[in-house]
């Protein structure tokens, strides 16, 4: 054993340093998941679905407002700052800071002015929207802190700060949940003060690096930058998190929390897909570049198809996965679990899409189709929630990123034709991805009640994976091999 062991450090040690970032970062990604998924149980049990719900609007709100405060200066613009101005680097990461401030403050200051209409809509009492604030004000040093040190291949310490910070949160929110009987206002106090905490700590440390010194340029750079992009990271967040606020205004704070639960199960495969996305931009982008364009539809609808396994196996065992992490009151959750797991196929795929036209400079269209996905969310949600209840949240948000992923896919085939005189990926096999996926949803939503049934095609989909083993490997080791 000690020989294995000593042998794995070995190999492990020979590993570049870009690829143990890759690998760590992963890894703490899984782990805060993980933390959140664990720790869901633990709240569900001891908060009513009104009181969950209640923290679960604070934090739709929360990231609402997020996205004008921080005016997502954390995201793409800061890399193209990172690689614009390499040589002032902590002088970039503190201008960015200081200009997330003096939004926030300006935020802050519309709210005071306003803040009966806002409490009204936002359906939170001035506290805590003080409580908001004081979390806007500082959490942006977090990303800045975290993107800069990976630029410098310091892996070791984001991974220890996103550890403590994904402990630390549910742990003192368990504490004061369980101390108080205003267990929803509790939780959100206590993921408030963890995170201003935390944010206060880098925003320091951000000060110190950068010398306190604010350069305009860079400031202005970066907001003339993120000016058209903002319409979309707002028609994003609508499609992915609206949902709940929709039903805390249509329905009731009870049923906001039991979307809550539901969408935090059903999205937990995202680990998934996300790191089958890390591992094949490269090899996307290399085959791009070399014109081998005939490999590149058999490995996406491959992986597409492959995805949809370990997304059957999930949505068979809704009921149970429900049943462990949340009591009787939120057994209806397992109605939103299958068309909320299955939008991760489409997510998967408009995220290859949309780095395809990326590869060629065209991110226009990314607003246009964010925008059509996040209206068409609205207005899908205010229609069916009104005549069918919360649960048809799931449903809408299955078709709108449904529309998303088609969207992009003939804005990506126009953009490849334009450019390279051909087609990339037959529609046939969109329509096919799409008929098979429906089809698994539907089955799955509809045997819920049927443990036997839904047991038997779980054993079949284990038999599947494991005789379709060699073709999986095969298909994830050629991404790998070509990314190196």
């Amino acid at each position: 054993m000690q020989n294995v062991i000593s042998l794995l450090w070995g190999k492990y040690k020979k590993i570049p340093i870009q690829a143990k970032l890759t690998i760590w970062t992963f890894f703490g990604m899984c782990m805060q998941k993980a933390i959140a998924i664990i720790t869901v149980p633990i709240f569900t049990r001891i908060m009513s679905t009104e009181q969950y719900g209640q923290f679960s609007v604070y934090m739709s709100w929360m990231n609402i407002f997020y996205i004008i405060t921080s005016f997502r200066l954390y995201a793409g613009v800061y890399n193209k700052g990172f690689s614009k101005y390499r040589n002032d680097r902590a002088g970039f990461t503190l201008s960015m800071q200081y200009t997330t401030t003096i939004i926030t403050i300006i935020v802050f200051a519309i709210y005071l002015i306003f803040h009966k209409q806002i409490n009204a809509m936002t359906e939170l009492p001035t506290f805590v929207m003080v409580l908001m604030f004081a979390e806007l004000l500082v959490t942006p040093s977090v990303p800045f802190w975290t993107v800069s040190q990976r630029y410098e291949f310091k892996y070791k310490s984001v991974l220890l700060a996103t550890l403590i910070l994904a402990i630390s949160n549910p742990c003192i929110g368990i504490i004061a949940v369980l101390s108080t009987d205003n267990k929803g206002i509790a939780r959100i106090t206590s993921e408030a003060a963890v995170q201003v905490v935390f944010g206060l700590v880098f925003y320091l440390i951000n000060l110190f690096k950068g010398k306190f010194k604010f350069k305009v340029e860079y400031a202005l750079y970066a907001v003339k930058f993120n000016i058209p992009l903002i319409p979309h990271y707002f028609s994003e967040y609508i499609l992915n998190q609206s949902d709940r606020i929709m039903i805390q205004k249509l329905v009731g704070l009870s049923e906001a929390g039991i979307y809550a639960v539901a969408y935090s199960a059903g999205m937990l495969l995202t680990i998934v897909s996300s790191s089958i996305n890390q591992a094949l931009v490269p090899w996307l982008y290399q085959q791009l570049d070399e014109k081998k364009y005939e490999g590149i539809q058999k490995i996406i609808v491959s992986l597409g198809f492959m995805i949809l396994v370990p997304i059957s196996m999930f949505m068979a065992l809704s009921p149970e996965i429900v049943s462990v992490l949340a009591g009787p009151e939120y057994h209806e959750a397992v109605r939103v679990i299958a068309p909320i797991t299955s939008s991760i196929v489409f997510m998967f795929l408009f995220i290859l899409f949309a780095n395809i036209e990326l590869y060629y400079d065209n991110n226009k269209f990314t607003m246009y189709i964010s925008m059509i996905g996040a209206i068409l969310n609205i207005v899908l949600n205010y229609i069916f929630i009104n005549l069918l209840g919360f649960w048809a949240a799931g449903f809408t948000t299955f078709f709108c990123y449904g529309v998303y992923c088609i969207g992009h896919y003939a804005f990506m085939e126009h953009i490849f034709f334009k450019n390279e005189g051909r087609h990339l990926i037959k529609s046939k096999w969109i329509i096919f991805i799409t008929s098979i996926l429906t089809g698994v949803m539907i089955l799955f939503y509809n045997l819920n009640d049927y443990a036997i049934i839904r047991f038997t095609l779980l054993g079949a989909s284990f038999v599947a994976a494991f005789v379709m083993r060699d073709k999986i490997i095969s298909v994830y080791s050629n991404v790998l091999k070509k990314k190196k």
